[in-house]
């Protein structure tokens, strides 16, 4: 069903849209027997080619152009250089398993099983700042909304068990004790600075992002600062999302000329609240001991040529509950194709 649904859209959006596919899977770093707490998500995202016009007097019957300003809470100043407004829009889905899934009852030392689908609207306000220096950077406030459903109505057992299918493995047991049907929302708040932007020579370049992220919903509710060092041969100034949670830009400003960037960052977060360990909201469903404090660790790759780019990111989570075997790790990998001209 993802697959028919992503088909559609991309019929429909992919000419004037930045298109990009994600994946991210415990397989990509583990092999492909491996079970790492978060089993498998995939997304796909749309970016309009143009920035976001707001209303002025002008938007009679444009409720969606209205509904964007409403949420914009951050609206880019006119007077600031290259202010703009992008947006941000997607499917995806996700699904977190135990360790172990040829166990047909509660694992009370396990995370439980859930599957999450939801889709999401990003609001990405993007602005030139300088700084004592005269030197331009970038910087960006945020505003995501992401809205779905935990539960069977997920499908979360339907994948896993035509992923498993398809590669010769023996399929999960335990899908019966899933969490219970839930509708979710999470609403974010999202703000990222330049704050380091060095030229090496006229085609190599390093830069450090700072971030800063707060969100709250009965999905998940947290806080999280960040880090992000890049070096890169024709990097783009812009820096693009790393996972598929991230706020952001699925593409570089890519041109003619090929490129490629190394990235390594480090996360700090405060959970109070992770509806995949805690378990339902209003329904006594199975959960574990959740740890408030996780860290993640991140390597990445890209590559980028003419409307291509490509990226692959190593993430490595500290625990998420007390009870947890070993540390998460998994791969994100995401295809993007921007439109022409």
């Amino acid at each position: 069903m993802f697959s028919l649904i992503a088909c559609m859209l991309c019929l429909q959006g992919c000419a004037n849209h930045t298109v990009a596919f994600w994946s991210e899977n415990d397989a990509w770093v583990n092999g492909t027997d491996a079970i790492s707490n978060y089993s498998n998500g995939l997304q796909l995202t749309f970016s309009p080619a143009a920035p976001h016009e707001p209303c002025a007097d002008d938007c009679d019957g444009q409720l969606f152009r209205r509904f964007v300003d409403f949420m914009n809470i951050f609206e880019a100043e006119d007077e600031a250089p290259e202010s703009e407004i992008r947006l941000r829009y997607g499917l995806s889905h996700q699904y977190f398993t135990p360790d172990n899934t040829q166990i047909a009852v509660i694992q009370t030392d396990d995370r439980p099983y859930a599957g999450w689908l939801s889709t999401s609207l990003e609001i990405v306000n993007e602005r030139l700042v300088s700084d004592a220096n005269s030197n331009d950077r970038y910087a960006r406030s945020s505003t995501g909304m992401r809205v779905g459903v935990v539960g069977p109505a997920a499908l979360g057992e339907e994948l896993q068990t035509a992923w498993h299918r398809i590669r010769g493995q023996s399929e999960p047991q335990g899908w019966d004790l899933q969490l219970e049907n839930e509708p979710g929302f999470v609403y974010t708040l999202n703000h990222e600075r330049q704050l380091v932007r060095h030229d090496l020579s006229d085609t190599w370049s390093m830069d450090v992002i700072g971030t800063a992220e707060a969100a709250i919903g009965n999905i998940y509710t947290g806080a999280e600062v960040a880090g992000t060092v890049r070096l890169g041969y024709n990097l783009s100034p812009r820096w693009t999302a790393k996972t598929m949670a991230d706020i952001g830009y699925d593409a570089h400003d890519i041109g003619t000329s090929p490129g490629f960037s190394l990235l390594a960052g480090l996360t700090g977060r405060y959970v109070a609240r992770d509806i995949f360990v805690d378990g339902n909201t209003w329904r006594d469903s199975h959960n574990v001991d959740r740890t408030p404090w996780v860290s993640d660790q991140i390597l990445g790759l890209g590559m980028h040529w003419k409307r291509l780019e490509v990226r692959a990111t190593i993430i490595r989570r500290t625990d998420q509950y007390s009870t947890q075997s070993g540390i998460t790790l998994f791969g994100s990998v995401v295809i993007v194709w921007k439109p022409s001209g």
